[in-house]
């Protein structure tokens, strides 16, 4: 994972927890479900927390925050929901955002298809809701076209109601997004250069 002004690589790995350790997901993150006081594993068994880890082969390993994935129905079929995806901010605020969150829908994105289901993503209009809490995951995030709207059947699923919050997620419009960005900073920094030349 590229950082920020730099070369340097982080070694981030995004593991599925399950059972108790899910209720102290929350805590990990410092997000809203640590408040939860009720077994979030018992109560919510369709609920899959993704530990964020930071250099996972070493014994000094960090954990840097998660997310829930909440496996839910819509009227068209399975889906997968994204919700919270919450770094801890000493990671998300050293490290490329567009390069993290595009790592983590690739990861997302494998776990929905070997579920069968649709990948969808939780996504209100600011930071602090069920999106995510930092600010500049964030603005990543919600600088992507989002796709149709997805009703889940169930409006409890993920502690609170998500109706009206979910939206498709096409991965390879993502991609090919991601592709263009790149390509358009490529052409505004050449085009800057050009214009100091020519007035030099």
């Amino acid at each position: 994972m590229r950082k920020k002004l730099g070369i340097t690589t982080k070694n981030i790995k995004f593991i599925p927890t399950k059972g108790p350790l899910l209720d102290f997901s929350g805590q990990l993150a410092d997000t809203c479900w640590a408040e939860v006081n009720d077994s979030i594993h018992k109560d919510y068994p369709n609920i899959t927390a993704v530990t964020i880890v930071e250099d996972y082969q070493d014994p000094n390993q960090r954990t840097m925050g998660s997310c829930l994935l909440i496996e839910a129905e819509s009227k068209e079929g399975k889906i997968l929901i994204i919700r919270g995806l919450n770094p801890r901010n000493d990671l998300i605020n050293n490290v490329d955002t567009v390069d993290f969150y595009n790592k983590f829908m690739e990861y997302a994105h494998g776990i929905a298809v070997g579920m069968n289901a649709e990948l969808v993503l939780a996504l209100d209009d600011h930071s602090g809701g069920c999106t995510t809490n930092r600010p500049a995951l964030f603005e990543t995030m919600y600088s992507y076209p989002k796709g149709e709207s997805v009703i889940p059947l169930r409006s409890n699923i993920n502690l609170q109601s998500l109706m009206d919050m979910t939206y498709r997620i096409n991965y390879i419009n993502i991609s090919h997004f991601l592709f263009q960005l790149k390509n358009l900073k490529l052409i505004l920094n050449l085009v800057l250069k050009l214009t100091r030349r020519l007035t030099i």
